[in-house]
């Protein structure tokens, strides 16, 4: 799929930004990708801190198969790992 730039939408967070002292700066898409991966991480780390899941490997299955997080990558906690 092929991004199409709003540039009216751009505007608004350009200002919106603006107003807030925030910097825009260029996203990688490999940090976009930690980002991402970091979120599941975390849920993870709560799943295993509650006793829902015994080890990390448990969430990882149901990551890999129950959710396609992508097998190359052996789950979320083995990714981090």
């Amino acid at each position: 799929r092929k991004a199409v730039e709003d540039p009216l939408v751009t505007d608004i967070v350009v200002a919106h930004s603006k107003e807030r002292g925030i910097g825009r700066r260029k996203i990688s898409d490999e940090e976009i990708v930690q980002r991402c991966v970091f979120q599941l991480v975390n849920e993870a780390s709560t799943i295993l801190a509650e006793k829902i899941a015994v080890r990390a490997s448990d969430v990882d299955v149901c990551w890999l198969y129950g959710f396609g997080f992508p097998v190359r990558r052996g789950g979320p906690l083995f990714y981090a790992d």
